[in-house]
């Protein structure tokens, strides 16, 4: 089954210090089907390794093969991302962050779970009925 996942989600698949068990079924149900992914989770991965290694939770030289292994997953990018005004209007909407806002979407419009360890994003996926759990 197919499944959209959030960036504190895939982070915790590859330090292990963020794992939970939530983080774990996840990443059990990513290896079931196709991982769909807005673009901006490339971004979000990034800036969340180089803050692990600041805060001194990884270190620096862990990043670069984090990243071999993230970018060996078989991820699906969407490719039609939303526009800033839908964006915009989710966020309205729901309280979300425009990032949070960006999964929501994705996960809406593909009718797939959405695996969030987010506190406001699986918030709002829950009550939209498609936060995986």
């Amino acid at each position: 089954m197919a499944l959209v996942v959030d960036a504190s989600t895939a982070v915790a698949w590859f330090i292990a210090s963020q794992a939970t068990p939530y983080t774990d079924r996840a990443l059990e149900r990513a290896a079931e089907g196709r991982l769909h992914v807005p673009p901006l989770l490339y971004v979000e991965f990034a800036s969340v390794l180089v803050k692990l290694a600041h805060r001194r939770k990884i270190t620096p030289d862990a990043i670069g093969s984090i990243l071999d292994r993230f970018e060996a997953l078989d991820l699906v990018t969407d490719k039609a991302p939303p526009t800033s005004r839908t964006i915009a209007a989710l966020c309205r909407q729901h309280s979300l962050s425009a990032y949070d806002a960006t999964y929501f979407e994705l996960a809406s419009r593909l009718g797939v779970p959405l695996a969030a360890k987010d506190a406001a994003l699986a918030r709002v996926a829950k009550n939209a009925g498609i936060l995986l759990t």
